[in-house]
């Protein structure tokens, strides 16, 4: 078995350019992550740096099986995932979450950060009603959002806010591994500074591996 908790080797994800008629012929594939090996091991904290466009968010959804892989092979505790289908890769994303890098385009504007947060909890079934409630306001209180901000909508949070909800959701199903998409990179200074503290706050507290 792999000493690390996450890893990939030769890790590809292709999207095609079509062209011609009705643009049904391919004519090329533009090359979003190329043969990337990673290990990552359990608890810990990385980051992976690259300009603009180099495919750090394809490579981050991949490895997590937002997006399906167009070669290459994923383990995740030992388990290969990359072929993964239906009630196997569900219980993966229980494992496996994401924090995406734009806190409002994240976060449906029509719910309540209660109903936001528990999304999860309910898709996966995950204890009754009573108890999600419990553990919605407590992960609200870890994130550092006062209780009442449970009946707020997005639109009446700031940036950094919104970040924190988008962390509760992502950390609600006490996952292993938290994929962070530039968490701070739409927020000022002075919040990003906040926000990056409260990771690592959290990541020593849970015991979850970031990435």
């Amino acid at each position: 078995m792999s000493e690390y908790l996450l890893e990939a080797k030769g890790l590809r994800k292709y999207y095609p350019i079509t062209g011609g008629i009705l643009r049904s012929k391919k004519i090329g594939v533009v090359k979003a992550v190329d043969g990337v090996d990673l290990g990552i091991y359990d608890n810990e904290i990385y980051a992976y740096v690259g300009e603009s466009g180099c495919g750090k968010t394809t490579f981050g959804k991949t490895i997590i099986r937002i997006l399906d892989p167009s070669s290459g092979e994923m383990w995740f505790n030992g388990t290969e995932i990359s072929k993964i289908k239906g009630k196997a890769l569900k219980e993966l994303r229980m494992e496996l979450r994401m924090v995406f890098q734009d806190p409002v385009g994240s976060l449906n504007p029509r719910r309540r950060v209660k109903d936001i947060i528990v999304a999860p909890l309910q898709i996966h079934k995950v204890c009754n009603r009573e108890e999600q409630t419990k553990r919605v306001r407590e992960f609200i209180n870890l994130v550092e959002l006062p209780s009442d901000f449970m009946y707020r909508y997005p639109a009446g949070l700031s940036g950094g806010e919104k970040q924190r909800v988008g962390i509760a959701r992502a950390l609600a199903l006490h996952p292993k591994v938290i994929v962070l998409d530039e968490p701070a990179s739409s927020l000022d200074v002075s919040v990003q500074a906040k926000v990056l503290l409260l990771l690592k706050k959290l990541q020593k507290e849970l015991h979850v591996t970031i990435y």
